[in-house]
């Protein structure tokens, strides 16, 4: 049986496993459900100027596993599943985002552009 290779540029943490019992749990879909009703737009779309439906409550900044900032709703934003598997994740590995504004400029501040 062959085994299943990780991405050595974008390894699970440790604490990868534990927190997706607490993404599986009753009371996260209540609290992502409650965020994205009261905040239902993309963020990082209405940064670049477009409208889209959030569909994912991210965390910003990252949780890195700590239980007490995975539950702290002033880490929660609302993004598109677009944004979640690109934009969000390009961000949490280089610690910036590669988005840019109407402009064309980047719009993160950590940008090297912006440096």
């Amino acid at each position: 049986m062959k085994q299943r290779q990780m991405n050595p540029t974008y390894p699970k943490p440790l604490w990868f496993g534990q927190t997706k019992r607490w993404y599986d749990s009753a009371r996260w879909r209540k609290v992502a459900k409650l965020h994205l009703s009261a905040h239902p737009l993309c963020v990082s779309c209405e940064a670049v100027g477009r409208v889209t439906s959030a569909t994912i409550v991210h965390h910003n900044p990252p949780h890195e596993g700590v239980y007490e900032r995975f539950w702290d709703s002033d880490t929660f934003e609302g993004v598109c599943a677009t944004c979640h598997s690109g934009i969000k994740r390009i961000e949490d590995i280089h610690g910036y985002s590669q988005a840019c504004g109407k402009d064309g400029l980047p719009v993160s501040d950590n940008h090297p552009w912006n440096k």
